[in-house]
């Protein structure tokens, strides 16, 4: 084994790979897969979401894992056609039928088909007459976009090669996404100029790639903008402010958490060393700026009488005063515990060693009180291990109070002097935003609110007379604002909360204008009809569902 480490060192990996392929049985290398890639463990991420919906004419990997299946699995409710270079030949000659996803170097559920050592590479670049004309088509008449490539797969790297040896076959250009200071200035140039792969670079501030997350999201949307159709609804994705506190004996699977939520959309609070004393001394500085809190119970010792215990439940009181809300996630060993305490919260029961599907039901959970917080559907079914008391939207009617009584509040927060009493509701989009109106005291204007699942905003300009014209001006100042803080800088005619560092206003920048671009198409094609007389599922905005 030294030497295979020697090996593994020295980066040797096709070479280690074939020999300890030849040293396995079939049932051994299965097993090995299997444990490796863990796919009844692995759950899609939200850009396995987003590369479902975004209507490429196929997805190609040269991944194992089943991820992408999963995710379309969930989004379409139907299986995708699936090829590995074992079954190529039946793949029709052009892209442009029926999509399908094509498994390059294999398919984790049919472990024969898996291409990993050097000689099975040899094999399917000189063998595989099929394999080299398809993936020769491919880059020769379609644009192709790289998500995650390395570069470090020989048999595409000699078709990509032999194709730009050919200039005739070579016009083609393609596009790949690389992490921002990951690549020279002049490798970037020989990239554009020897194989016409032009780079687009995207920050990375956490290690996470979640900009690539950001790249599809917009291109999406640009996919809208064309007139052209998603292949299925926008994915959901936390909006809300996500506390996630943890004793220091629970860091690893504390920082797993924190970092899960952040991948899922959710704006979290920066880690630090210390967070149990986050926890103990600063939570009442934090809970005003937080719209959900997650507590993680794992190896750390707790009881009434321990001291993490005892601040956590003051610091229940305090989410209860702020209207914040608090849930567990504790490990599955800690039930009595957590029983014997008494907490009348939702807990979340999860193995010691725990995966991201084991969380599942409090992403889910979580999903709902994002929902509600921001005005956007109705919950669906969620497996809690304790009952929560957290309202969410029942009717079509209590998401109409809800924002009826966000604009009162809004309208009174800004002594704003108008007839409140008479307030109308003029327009509607379900569950997306909602426009009110109100004559001002005198009756000689009236005063526009807009309210959902964007910062509630009013007008009082006097020449807007119809709801049509308002929600344009409403779009026009959002999106005017947006543009500041894409910049990085505040601006006072809207309140954010938490958001004030240049990130996070970027952050609320990019949603901004998304919203802006809604309400404008609303704006240009909506009927302006009230909730009471109905609108249709496909009227909903491709860019938020």
């Amino acid at each position: 084994m030294a030497e295979i480490r020697d090996l593994l060192d020295r980066g040797k990996f096709l070479l280690v790979a074939e020999e300890l392929l030849e040293r396995s049985t079939d049932d051994e290398f299965a097993t090995f897969l299997d444990e490796i890639f863990d796919p009844k463990e692995i759950v899609p991420t939200f850009l396995h979401k987003l590369i479902s919906v975004v209507p490429f004419r196929a997805i190609v990997t040269s991944n194992y894992d089943n991820l992408v299946e999963q995710s379309y699995v969930s989004c379409h409710k139907r299986i995708p056609k699936i090829f590995t270079h074992r079954n190529i030949s039946a793949l029709p000659r052009s892209l442009e039928g029926p999509f399908f996803i094509l498994k390059i170097h294999g398919d984790i559920e049919d472990p024969k088909s898996i291409v990993l050592s050097h000689r099975s590479y040899v094999d399917l670049l000189y063998n595989s007459i099929h394999y080299r004309r398809f993936l020769e088509k491919m880059f020769s008449d379609y644009v192709v976009l790289f998500i995650g490539y390395g570069g470090n797969d020989p048999d595409i790297e000699a078709i990509y090669d032999k194709l730009t040896a050919d200039t005739e076959k070579s016009k083609q250009r393609h596009y790949m996404l690389v992490q921002q200071g990951s690549i020279t200035g002049i490798e970037k140039n020989r990239f554009m100029r020897d194989r016409r792969i032009a780079l687009i670079e995207y920050v990375d501030h956490f290690g996470l790639h979640n900009h690539i997350d950001t790249f599809l999201a917009d291109l999406a949307w640009k996919v809208v903008e064309t007139g052209a159709a998603l292949r299925g609804p926008f994915p959901f994705y936390l909006r809300s402010r996500v506390m996630v506190a943890f004793d220091a004996a629970d860091k690893e699977d504390g920082e797993f958490l924190r970092n899960y939520f952040f991948r899922q959309g959710a704006i979290t609070h920066q880690a630090e060393d210390d967070q149990r004393n986050v926890f103990l001394e600063r939570f009442s500085d934090l809970v005003p700026i937080t719209d959900i809190v997650v507590v993680y119970l794992g190896n750390a010792e707790i009881s009434k009488e321990d001291k993490f215990t005892q601040v956590f439940l003051r610091n229940w009181r305090l989410c209860e005063e702020n209207k914040v809300p608090l849930l567990i996630v504790a490990s599955e060993d800690k039930r009595g515990t957590v029983e014997e305490l008494a907490i009348s919260l939702p807990v979340f029961y999860v193995p010691r060693e725990f995966s991201e599907k084991d969380l599942s039901p409090l992403q889910a959970y979580l999903e709902n009180i994002d929902r509600r917080m921001h005005g956007v559907g109705i919950e669906v079914p969620v497996r809690v291990d304790k009952f929560s008391t957290c309202p969410f939207w029942a009717s079509m009617e209590d998401w109409v109070g809800q924002l009826k009584k966000k604009a009162l509040e809004h309208l009174a927060s800004h002594a704003i002097e108008c007839q409140t009493s008479l307030i109308e509701e003029r327009w509607a989009k379900p569950p997306y935003a909602a426009i009110w109106s109100v004559s001002d005291k005198t009756g000689s204007y009236r005063v526009w609110v807009i309210t959902g699942d964007l910062p509630t905003y009013h007008l009082t300009d006097k020449d807007i007379k119809e709801p049509r014209h308002a929600l344009q001006v409403f779009a026009s100042e959002f999106n005017d604002i947006s543009k500041r803080l894409l910049k990085g800088l505040s601006d006072e005619r809207i309140k954010l909360g938490s958001a004030t560092n240049e990130e996070m206003l970027k952050k609320a920048g990019v949603s901004l204008q998304m919203r802006a671009k809604d309400m404008q198409k609303w704006a240009d094609k909506d009927s302006f009809s009230k909730p009471s007389q109905g609108q249709s599922e496909a009227d909903a905005p491709a860019s938020f569902e």
